[in-house]
């Protein structure tokens, strides 16, 4: 049997959006974490960077 839209109800959409939105919350959480670590390497390695150009300028 098909289903209309108006055949399915009120809390079976909510529970499948609140479903959705909790998985790609995860999905974002996730990823941000990635993006986090990524980010303090790159800060890291930039340091790092300027220190050694620092370095070589002084000699």
């Amino acid at each position: 049997m098909r289903h209309t839209p108006t055949s399915i109800s009120q809390t079976t959409v909510i529970q499948s959006l609140e479903d959705e939105l909790k998985n790609h919350q995860q999905k974002y959480n996730y990823h941000k974490r990635i993006a986090d670590g990524y980010c303090k390497i790159i800060q890291q390695t930039e340091l790092k960077l300027q220190e050694i150009k620092n370095v070589r300028h002084n000699c």
